[in-house]
């Protein structure tokens, strides 16, 4: 359970971080999604979440209204092992 944790973290970061450090601007949001699903994948992790979801996602990490810990179990609801 630790592991499948940690390893949602990492794929976490990558959306907050970049949302929350850049002029969100140009796509940013959508870049940012698409990579953490991607690392997830990596992981071994299948996000489920339709379109709607994840712009609801971006549009709160851009707002500042969501923190990591949030985001963490976001995506820990909303993934499945592969």
């Amino acid at each position: 359970m630790q592991t499948k944790r940690r390893l949602k973290k990492i794929g976490v970061r990558w959306p907050y971080s970049y949302d929350s450090a850049a002029p969100l601007c140009h796509g940013n949001k959508r870049t940012a999604m698409y990579a953490a699903a991607y690392l997830l994948e990596t992981f071994g992790y299948e996000l489920e979440a339709d379109r709607q979801e994840l712009e609801d996602l971006a549009v709160s990490i851009a707002e500042g209204s969501m923190k990591s810990a949030d985001i963490t179990l976001w995506f820990e609801r909303h993934s499945s092992e592969m």
